[in-house]
């Protein structure tokens, strides 16, 4: 099973995962080492992350909703906020 794969099965068995890097990274070292690591509080390896990222752009189904929503929010108001400051200049 490809690496792609197998995140997108946890992230599709597991919600928590979708939103906690930390949860998707124990749950990874689970399926593929078969070791109960908590990954909670440490560096996390950025390609798990990454293709986690990649995923939930292609499958909205992966999201956390909530998070996803409030970050649409955010960026619009960066966007804003932007546009205002170079019209400024």
């Amino acid at each position: 099973m490809k690496l792609k794969e197998i995140i997108k099965s946890i992230l599709l068995n597991i919600p928590e995962a979708r939103k906690d890097d930390a949860i998707l990274l124990t749950a990874f070292y689970k399926a593929v080492y078969g070791v109960d690591w908590n990954f909670r509080g440490k560096k996390l390896p950025e390609s798990i992350t990454r293709i986690r990222r990649l995923l939930q752009a292609k499958y909205p189904e992966l999201r956390n909703e909530n998070i996803y929503e409030k970050r649409q929010e955010l960026a619009e108001i960066y966007r804003e906020t932007k546009a205002k400051i170079l019209l400024k200049e």
